[in-house]
């Protein structure tokens, strides 16, 4: 067996200033691309909830307006600022005087209403005002903006907000119509309104001072909130990069599997532990901009701008997968597959990856072995090998693919990359006759974010997700390449004890209609956005959702209401109780209930055997996705 050659110390520490200089970047960017959105937003809740309570205002003001023109107004003793109006002059009983002597005089509502506005105004710093265009009395003449905003109740507008500064303040200013009503025609009918015409309009400004000196507040805390994880995440790294340098001081690297081995644990441990909350952001991401390609079906440019944002999401949560793939924390979803089917349902996806100068030849072995993996992963690792092949030839080549069962001796015959384990295995071969690979890529080929390509023409992710996968389904992974004679590469997949395909209901459904049921649903989601979404998603659909942020909290509601069909749990939340802890549970008290979990960084080794590929749905999801495999859990029922 030929020799290993060792990198010197100098290529070691290199390799380690390289990462951690990745990881820093890639942390930094992350964290100022989240206080960058967070920090972004806070203005605009700063004027939703000064928004909300200049409506609430509004309302409260017309209660009263309302009350007061079903009574005719409210008499008052006259005094020196409640005078009587010489704008009700017309009126024969605008001044009254009762059995005892006492003389009343008469406060409209607009008049009640001004007084009550100034009071507010005093106490509160609240402004509010009633105008119009045609006046009784001059001091309610509009300002210029409420002018612009009677002029727009014309035109059909039913309220006008904007952020304006009065008297160098800044405030929030909210106008909605006065619209005529019966008891009006008393004291303004005489101007010329008829009942149900827009008399003008009532105005609220609310000060916006507290609200931005709350964002100030938040700003800061948000800041320091940020940094203090971009500083512990930065400690991390360095405490990994320390690690890592005491590592190549202490002891040289003796075998080249382990090496690669250790590499790849290190980076996985960070990727990781990011995993779940990255996945839920995109998730979030994706969400949304699916919601705004519905509602902007009519708006063709803007549109466009969210299809090319859904694009990037997309390709950040590709990468997020190819990350949690070498780091072999990706969700798994293993069931017995013909690996002949497998690839022939990709022949056509084949055929347009590689150039035409190239020819594909298959060689798929009759009476193959079912072998137990995910078939997502599977068909992403066929495809890398299928595209680093071609780009090896770089015009016309030959590629072939080719099955077999293997049955490997009990002298564990070895191999040049990895050793592998005496028993059955499903062998994939997949070769072409390129440029071939020298022993000084050989010795990095699984390296993450290793590529011989030009730079923004790969990620060097591709072979360490290969290996990643070949792990996962405890398998392994040899190739045989020299310089100038081609590349054979061979999977060695353990052989499945099970003899049939396991029965799985099809999630392509032409018919959207097919996705929509009448079903309720229990959602479990420690992450607020997520759970809104879903609930949405799924009431669109006709479902009835029920919404839980816990464990503890989802068993409750289970107890009270018996009625609900299925439960769609996220697997990694917060406190005593996951995802798999809850469906066993769940399951226990309710043995029909129908179970869909869901994440993108989970431990498989505590998933319960009820939990089944059908049962687990990887983050992040799209709504058809969603849709799709929970009518496949519901139909399957009546299938079987």
């Amino acid at each position: 067996m030929q020799s290993t050659p060792k990198l010197s110390q100098e290529d070691k520490y290199g390799a380690v200033y390289r990462r951690s200089g990745l990881w820093a970047a890639l942390w930094t960017i992350t964290i100022a691309l989240s206080g960058f959105w967070n920090i972004s937003n806070l203005k605009n809740q700063a004027v939703f909830l000064a928004t909300s309570e200049a409506r609430a205002h509004w309302n409260k003001d017309q209660a009263f307006r309302k009350w007061a023109t079903k009574h005719g107004g409210v008499y008052v003793k006259p005094d020196e600022r409640t005078p009587p109006s010489p704008y009700l002059a017309h009126l024969q009983d605008r001044d009254v005087e009762t059995s005892d002597g006492t003389k009343l005089t008469l406060m409209n509502p607009a008049y009640m209403m001004r007084q009550m506005t100034e009071e507010f105004e005093v106490l509160y710093g609240i402004k509010g005002k009633i105008t119009g265009q045609i006046l009784l009395n001059p001091i309610n003449k509009a300002d210029s903006w409420e002018l612009e905003a009677l002029k727009a109740f014309d035109k059909g507008l039913t309220e006008r907000i904007e952020t304006a500064g009065i008297g160098g303040k800044p405030y929030l200013r909210l106008m909605r119509p006065m619209i005529m009503a019966e008891g009006c025609v008393k004291c303004h009918g005489h101007l010329g309104f008829k009942v149900g015409d827009i008399r003008g309009g009532v105005s609220i400004s609310v000060p916006l001072t507290p609200y931005l000196q709350s964002l100030q507040a938040h700003r800061g805390t948000m800041v320091v909130a940020h940094a203090s994880i971009w500083l512990l995440g930065l400690v991390m790294i360095g405490w990994m990069f320390w690690r890592a340098c005491r590592h190549v001081k202490e002891k040289q690297m003796v075998e080249e599997t382990l090496r690669r081995a250790q590499k790849m644990d290190a980076i996985g441990q960070l990727t990781g532990g990011i995993a779940h909350d990255f996945n839920n952001i995109l998730g979030i991401i994706l969400g949304n901009l699916n919601l705004l390609k519905l509602e902007m079906v009519d708006n063709p440019k803007a549109l466009g701008r969210v299809r090319a944002a859904d694009r990037a999401a997309l390709r950040a949560a590709d990468l997020t997968k190819q990350l949690l793939g070498f780091s072999r924390k990706q969700t798994l979803q293993r069931i017995p597959v013909d690996i002949n089917q497998a690839i022939r349902e990709m022949e056509s996806l084949i055929a347009r990856s590689v150039t035409p100068e190239v020819e594909v030849e298959y060689n798929l072995k009759a009476g193959l072995w079912l072998t137990e993996i995910d078939p997502g992963d599977f068909a992403d690792s066929l495809l890398n090998l299928v595209l680093n092949a071609r780009d090896a030839m770089s015009g016309p080549g030959k590629l072939g693919i080719e099955t077999a069962n293997t049955v490997v001796g009990s002298n564990k015959q070895r191999r040049q990359d990895p050793t592998v384990d005496s028993g059955e295995y499903v062998e994939v071969t997949v070769s072409d006759n390129g440029c071939g690979i020298s022993q000084k890529i050989m010795d990095r080929i699984f390296e993450p974010f290793f590529t011989t390509k030009p730079q923004g023409k790969g990620t060097g992710l591709g072979m360490s997700m290969v290996f990643g996968f070949v792990q996962r389904s405890n398998g392994h992974i040899r190739i045989d390449s020299e310089p100038n004679t081609g590349t054979i590469i061979h999977l060695f997949l353990p052989r499945s004890a099970q003899k049939e395909i396991s029965p799985m209901v099809t999630e392509a459904r032409k018919d959207p209609s097919t996705l929509h049921g009448n079903e309720k649903i229990l959602i479990v989601d420690d992450e607020k956005e997520l759970l809104d979404l879903s609930k949405r998603y799924l009431e669109e659909l006709g479902y009835t959702a029920v919404c839980a942020t816990s464990g503890q909290e989802a068993l409750d509601i289970l107890v009270s209401e018996p009625d609900i069909d299925l439960l769609f749990s996220d697997v990694v939340m917060p406190g005593g109780m996951n995802g798999y802890e809850l469906s066993e549970k769940a399951l226990q008290n309710r043995p029909e209930l129908k179970v869909l979990l869901t994440s993108g960084y989970a431990d498989n080794t505590a998933k319960p055997d009820a939990i089944s590929f059908e049962s687990l749905l990887r983050k992040p999801y799209s709504r058809t996705a969603l849709a799709q495999r929970i009518r496949s859990l519901f139909d399957s029922q009546k299938i079987s």
